[in-house]
């Protein structure tokens, strides 16, 4: 079930953030919308407008609307140097995940 309506959802893949500007907090490249992480250039392989957002440790949660598709990632058990990277924990869930929709899709 969708939970944003349209005119939300296109301001929340909406990047707000200025064209190569480094992100102050965790001294890397990234671009936000209104609250919410865009994967566009970090997860290639679900589509473009993939938004959502990470946590400190690995934790994850996003969704890809062009493929009717949203994910969360828990961890128990924290690694620190995952803040902001895309965690190889789950990055190979997603290619799998990612196969199969675009297989189911073929049909």
């Amino acid at each position: 079930k969708q939970i944003l309506n349209e005119n939300i959802l296109k301001r929340a893949i909406k990047s707000n953030t200025p064209d190569n500007e480094i992100d102050i907090t965790l001294g890397v490249y990234t671009k936000f919308d209104m609250g919410f992480l865009l994967y566009d250039d970090m997860i290639t392989s679900l589509g473009s407008n993939v938004f959502g957002h990470s946590g400190v440790g690995g934790s994850v949660r996003l969704a890809a609307p062009a493929k009717n598709f949203s994910f969360s990632y828990v961890i128990n058990r924290m690694n620190i140097d995952q803040q902001i990277k895309i965690d190889s924990r789950y990055k190979t869930m997603l290619d799998k995940i990612d196969s199969k929709l675009n297989d189911k899709l073929a049909f």
